[in-house]
């Protein structure tokens, strides 16, 4: 009886030499390797070492076939280049943002040539001492810890499908769980004060009422973009028929309200956004349908180089603040959180809900940011102080004042 069952020990044939054969248990395929130079030659010391070689791939083909017969999930031995093919394919499916792509390629890549180099060829070698190699030597690069962990997440992201599709035979969802990122020291958040604010708006009013040089008119996108709290790609994702200007407050009054949707979110989650905190913005959004004419299609038919070049000519040229679109976040987030007249003792949640983030975020940030402001305040436009540029830009969407004509075609094609 064969002291190796199910492996063979094959003579050299002149092209190789002695190797071993067996069948896979998870393939049901033949396999042959090579041994090592200890097991070649004809002494006795070479032939125990095969013996010995047969005798422990025997061994491990039979624990494999137990293992498979208590219901181990089958090694699928998915090359890693069609398994990285597969990855961006379900994320195509999943219809994720070209941005989702962009971040995700470089952890990716970094992964793809580290594996090459340690010899990991299929999914079935990613286990997760592998990733925590991969981590290791993502971490021995240096860098910010924000850009270590967002390589990491791309890689978590990815093996997590291979998981999900049966791909990865050694590796589970709570092993991802164990690979940990690293902790972020975070900058205190920037917000703009309402003088600030104040002569922003008055510096895109300008911007728009310069026509000898063609742009993208800006004063409209501002100000939704500060009264709203919105993400920049939720903006420029923003549909007519995401506005109702008819949408009831909880008291059953006519305000308005957009909803932000599951395509467009970020979070993909979908979200409303009321004008009752914020009426000029319903004005606002009026004018413009009525100067557009449309009931469907986007509202801003802008590209984010676009709105970004008109933001940095109103700093440059206008006597703007400077600022990011994610600042104007911020300060919507920061004072409807900090505004008693507005939500009350319901701020840290009702913000939330708005901006699209969890409540620990208002809390740890946002809260008791900022204080004074009096309570018979009850719009974000009245704690800002901006209800007159609010008017002056609403006016020139609506084509009453001359002097900003030059906005009335917001909502149209431009050039930037």
């Amino acid at each position: 009886m064969s002291k190796h069952p199910g492996v063979w020990i094959l003579r050299p044939n002149g092209r190789h030499g002695y190797r071993l054969k067996w069948i896979v248990p998870d393939s049901g395929k033949a396999r042959r390797s090579t041994l090592p130079a200890k097991c070649q030659g004809a002494t006795k010391a070479a032939e125990k070492a095969r013996e010995a070689a047969a005798i422990r791939k025997s061994n491990e083909v039979h624990r494999r076939r137990g293992q498979l017969e208590g219901g181990a999930q089958v090694r699928s031995e998915t090359p890693l280049a069609e398994a990285e093919q597969i990855f961006w394919t379900h994320l195509r499916d999943k219809k994720k943002a070209e941005r989702t792509f962009e971040t995700y390629a470089i952890g990716v890549a970094a992964f793809m040539d580290w594996a090459a180099k340690h010899r990991i060829r299929t999914t079935d070698d990613v286990t997760r001492g592998v990733l925590s190699d991969f981590d290791d030597h993502l971490s021995a690069l240096g860098g910010a810890a924000s850009t270590h962990n967002k390589n990491q997440r791309a890689i978590k992201r990815m093996v997590r499908v291979w998981v999900l599709k049966d791909l990865c035979a050694r590796i589970t969802f709570d092993d991802l769980k164990r690979i940990e990122p690293k902790e972020v020291v975070l900058d205190r958040r920037e917000w703009l004060t309402p003088s600030q604010c104040q002569n922003m708006l008055d510096a895109a009013l300008r911007h728009d009422d310069d026509t000898d040089a063609p742009g993208t008119p800006i004063a409209p996108f501002v100000m939704y973009s500060l009264l709203s709290g919105a993400r920049v790609s939720e903006m420029l994702g923003l549909d007519w028929s995401h506005i109702d200007m008819d949408a009831l407050d909880i008291n059953g009054e006519t305000v308005g309200a957009i909803t932000v949707t599951k395509s467009v979110s970020k979070t993909k989650r979908e979200r409303e956004i009321s004008f009752r905190e914020t009426p000029s913005l319903r004005r606002l959004f009026a004018a413009m349908q009525l100067r557009s004419g449309k009931s469907s299609g986007p509202v801003w038919e802008y590209s984010r180089m676009a709105v970004k070049r008109s933001r940095n000519r109103m700093s440059a040229e206008f006597g703007s603040p400077k600022f990011t679109y994610q600042q104007l976040r911020v300060t919507c987030d920061c004072y409807l959180n900090c505004s008693p007249g507005i939500y009350g003792g319901t701020a840290a949640f009702m913000a939330a809900q708005r901006l699209g983030h969890s409540v620990a975020i208002s809390e740890k940030f946002y809260a008791s940011a900022v204080r004074g402001i009096k309570p018979e305040l009850r719009t974000l436009e009245e704690v800002l102080g901006i209800t007159r540029q609010c008017d002056q830009i609403i006016r020139a969407v609506a084509g009453a004042s001359h002097d900003h004509a030059s906005v009335s075609h917001i909502g149209g094609s431009s050039k930037s």
